[in-house]
């Protein structure tokens, strides 16, 4: 049998669902047949073909377009097979590659975890977690991080409002998962410690995994990753913190842990470097989060973060890294600046100074910020003797209500 025999016998038989070739007459189909087969079959369900040399990119990507339906796939005592193409083929339910040389099966197991396909929940929630978590205990590396990748998807429901199954993450959280990733993430290796901080942040959405990681000492392993080098690495550790200071009950520890400190240092240090958005939008976030608590607010201004965010703001055009400097200010300049009173004169001296550093910031580069800070200032000026910067606010200021974000999930 050739290419072009097995080529019209499928352009004959559009409604296909089964097909099984081989093992025998099969040395002279190539991949070209297999795509061929793809696009005249697709209501293809179930493809067995044996003993064909090789099963390309092309074709296995063929066969992930035209045929949805394709569950059963078998590609028995084929030389060579592409496995980065095979985690395209979103639909499969049971593959068999016996025979096969080239497969990796280390890295090729984690492909159904990572393309997350719906219809088996069951089996995610019972074994799934179960499962990449023996992953991460290989003593293999690259294994190790396939596996905190594959976690980072694992419980992931909607990547773009932050939203996650509570059952799977919890289940990460019940089989000591958590352990297991701040452990990973505290590796030399960078691959690893990014791969690892981005689940914690991910399954971190969940209030009761936030707990754990809290519990476990996250928080001080996060702010430490957040001083790395490493863009990868400090972008997901202050995704992390982001997520994590969303409770009350975290803001105070992650400053006491220099998380403050080390979110600022991020924000001078990528503000004006390129591909850096990531990270300032993280570490902006987190810093909106942590200025709505009184205490963490104070830290902000003391670390210098007055001035790094209105760099940001001056340097950074991205439109959602605006918004989270302006959500963190907002907050900053109502704790360090009070209102108009009789009072003003008993300002605390750090209070001044702080409101003066906040004042010249602003004065700097009015036109940066929206009018949310700069109208705190108008209000505050009275009351500590000073003179508000020169800028048009062509209408009054409606307050915005602040909410708590989570970053982007991967």
């Amino acid at each position: 049998m050739t290419d072009a025999t097995l080529s019209v016998l499928a352009d004959r038989h559009e409604a296909l669902e089964c097909l099984q070739i081989g093992p025998d007459f099969c040395k002279r189909i190539s991949s070209d047949a297999i795509k061929a087969i793809a696009i005249c079959c697709p209501r293809l369900q179930k493809l067995r073909i044996s003993g064909v040399h090789e099963v390309d990119a092309d074709a296995i990507n063929a066969l992930a377009k035209h045929c949805q339906n394709l569950t059963d796939i078998g590609f028995i005592d084929c030389r060579k097979v592409d496995e980065t193409a095979m985690s395209n083929v979103k639909s499969v339910r049971f593959l068999s590659v016996a025979g096969t040389t080239n497969i990796k099966w280390n890295l090729f197991a984690f492909t159904g975890f990572e393309s997350n396909p719906p219809g088996l929940d069951n089996f995610w929630l019972n074994q799934g977690a179960t499962l990449l978590l023996s992953f991460m205990q290989s003593a293999q590396e690259e294994v190790q991080e396939r596996a905190a990748t594959a976690l980072a998807t694992f419980a992931v429901i909607d990547d773009e409002n932050a939203n996650i199954d509570t059952g799977r993450a919890e289940a990460v959280m019940r089989d000591n998962g958590i352990r297991l990733l701040l452990n990973l993430a505290q590796s030399w290796r960078e691959g690893l410690q990014s791969e690892a901080a981005k689940a914690i942040a991910n399954l971190s959405v969940n209030a009761k995994v936030a707990k754990a990681v809290a519990e476990e000492g996250g928080i001080s392993i996060l702010a430490d990753l957040a001083r790395s080098v490493n863009r990868l690495v400090a972008e997901e550790a202050a995704g992390g913190l982001w997520n994590l200071s969303v409770d009350e009950e975290h803001k105070v520890a992650i400053a006491e842990a220099g998380g403050v400190k080390a979110l600022v240092d991020l924000i001078f240090k990528w503000s004006t470097s390129t591909g850096g958005e990531g990270v300032l939008e993280r570490a902006a976030g987190a810093l909106a989060n942590l200025a709505a608590h009184d205490k963490c607010s104070i830290e902000v201004a003391s670390v210098g973060g007055v001035n790094a965010l209105v760099m940001l703001a001056r340097c950074c055009k991205v439109e959602r890294v605006q918004e989270e400097v302006d959500e963190t200010l907002i907050p900053i300049s109502e704790t360090l600046i009070p209102p108009p009173s009789p009072l003003a004169a008993n300002t605390s001296a750090f209070h001044l100074a702080a409101g003066t550093a906040l004042l010249q910031a602003l004065t700097r580069a009015p036109q940066a910020l929206t009018r949310a800070p700069l109208q705190a200032l108008f209000r505050a000026a009275p009351a500590l003797r000073l003179c508000p910067p020169r800028c048009a606010l062509q209408r009054p200021f409606a307050a915005r209500t602040r909410h708590l974000s989570t970053p982007p999930m991967a």
